[in-house]
């Protein structure tokens, strides 16, 4: 509005929707508060090891733990490696305390006995699960009106950019990484059909550690 100063943040950094915003679009704040948050938890949840059987800690880490590390990550996902793996860090921890494992357990086998995609499969199955719903519903239009934009292919054309801010952005990626996918998963309808194919493809294609 007009005659309305605006006025930055004393930390250089806005919340938006729990989502901490820097001016630089970079997202090191955002990883700090979430990381922070994480091992608060992983903390509680310590207690809980020699008290419940597995099968009760599992939902409780998969409602307090789980539920907060992929809240907003299609939109941080594009972050650095080294913030993914600060995150692995914890989800690993998370995992070994459900099954009260040492750290001579692989990660593959514990990862196997909880049933969990990584952090680095799960950006790209909820950025994918974002891309299909923005393309079902054609919102927001905002994003429809970037994404819609497809080849005889039917793959959506993805804008060039060198930069590796721009490649790290949800449109960038979300349209490189449903390109991926094979015909028969972009075709799909049906938002459950779609969610069990794309994990399984993402197992099967996605590397679960760097």
């Amino acid at each position: 509005m007009a005659g309305v100063e605006l006025k930055e943040s004393p930390d250089g950094c806005e919340k938006l929707l729990g989502c901490c915003i820097e001016p630089h679009l970079k997202w090191q704040k955002q990883i700090d508060s979430l990381l922070s948050r994480l091992q608060l938890r992983l903390n509680a949840l310590e207690h809980l090891r020699s008290m419940v059987p597995v099968r009760i800690r599992k939902q409780i880490v998969e409602g307090i733990f789980n539920s907060v590390l992929i809240y907003c990550l299609p939109v941080f996902g594009g972050c650095g490696k080294r913030d993914i793996n600060s995150l692995q860090i914890l989800q690993n921890k998370a995992a070994r305390l459900i099954c009260n494992a040492g750290w001579r357990i692989p990660r593959k086998e514990l990862f196997a006995k909880v049933g969990w995609m990584t952090v680095r499969q799960l950006v790209c199955y909820h950025t994918a699960l974002c891309t299909h719903r923005i393309l079902s519903t054609r919102e927001p239009e905002y994003l429809y009106s970037i994404m819609f934009r497809m080849n005889r292919s039917n793959r959506i054309i993805v804008p060039h950019a060198n930069l590796t801010l721009m490649q790290g952005s949800f449109c960038y990626r979300g349209a490189t990484e449903w390109n991926a996918l094979p015909e028969v998963v972009r075709s799909c309808q049906s938002i459950t059909t779609f969610k069990l194919l794309i994990k399984k493809w993402i197992q099967e294609n996605v590397a679960q550690f760097e």
